[in-house]
């Protein structure tokens, strides 16, 4: 139902694109709401966080609400940038988190039925900056040019990051939520590669 056309977060930058996808089955669909958060709040992936007013509430989470915003409500396309007036946050904040992007429609049946499944109002997408993973894996695969030698942890990196991203892909959210806070939750810091078995 949903397509990210741009869909990108790297040094905190954030630049995200979404529209309904353009087809029969979404003739009459429309965007109503995104939410941005930290896979904190990701759960089951199945309740959107809500952005509260009380100055008493616990909103550190929450990155971008567009609640009641005519710029997404109603619309087939919208875009969330850091010059958005919607980020309530600076990205830059939670460089170290993976961030979660909830977009809910207000769907009606349009000149086609949408295959099992196509109907679904709340759609949930991962957004991480790949490079440091990438980079820290490059790192292991000095163990690869060693002769006689398995790569453990290099083969180890590889597992963790395939793991997490077919998390991702099955829409495993408590997963997806322990992998991140596991293997990369301290990328840029400190990343371990290898298992405490070996060296």
């Amino acid at each position: 139902m949903i397509e990210f056309e741009h869909f990108s977060f790297r040094n905190g930058e954030l630049n995200i694109k979404i529209s309904v996808e353009d087809n029969d089955y979404y003739n009459n669909t429309f965007l109503r709401r995104i939410v941005i958060t930290t896979t904190d709040s990701l759960g089951d992936g199945k309740t959107m966080p809500t952005y509260s007013h009380d100055s008493g509430a616990d909103n550190s989470d929450i990155i971008v609400d567009t609640e009641s915003s005519s710029y997404v409500l109603g619309k087939k396309t919208a875009e969330i940038t850091n010059s958005s007036m919607y980020i309530r946050q600076s990205p830059t904040l939670f460089k170290d988190k993976a961030l979660v992007v909830w977009v809910l429609c207000d769907y009606k049946v349009g000149s086609a039925i949408p295959p099992c499944g196509g109907d679904e109002e709340l759609n949930v997408a991962i957004l991480y900056d790949k490079c440091p993973i990438i980079n820290e894996i490059v790192k292991t695969s000095k163990f690869v040019d060693k002769p006689c030698e398995i790569p453990k942890s290099f083969i180890d990196a590889l597992l963790r990051y395939e793991a997490f991203k077919y998390a991702i892909l099955a829409k495993d959210w408590t997963r997806v939520t322990k992998y991140w806070n596991k293997f990369y939750s301290k990328i840029g810091k400190k990343i371990t590669t290898n298992c405490g078995c070996h060296g």
